[in-house]
């Protein structure tokens, strides 16, 4: 749980905090570029859903992505989706409560 909401508040960041995110994006993807900074923040600004949970679709391109598997190629998604977890920290309120509503 501790790790799901911490997950949480790291994307609760990077999407209310733009500069502070750029920082972040600087020292650790080694990007000083202004343009590149700013692509990367809107890149990933956009990708994480607030409540992080995981779809099979998701799960299918990751997937898809793994190189000539033919295991991972027959595999069902849903079977690697549990989101109990994200489910029982949102039935909480605590992402009301970070995002103020």
């Amino acid at each position: 749980m501790k790790f799901a909401r911490a997950m949480m508040q790291a994307v609760h960041y990077i999407k209310t905090d733009k500069e502070g995110t750029k920082e972040i994006f600087s020292k650790n993807l080694k990007l000083t570029d202004p343009e590149g900074l700013e692509r990367a923040y809107k890149d990933y600004s956009v990708i994480f859903p607030e409540n992080l949970l995981p779809t099979p679709d998701g799960v299918k391109t990751m997937l898809d992505d793994l190189p000539r598997n033919p295991k991972a190629a027959a595999a069902n998604p849903k079977s690697f989706v549990d989101a109990s977890l994200v489910l029982e920290v949102e039935a909480s309120g605590f992402l009301k409560q970070l995002y103020k509503r």
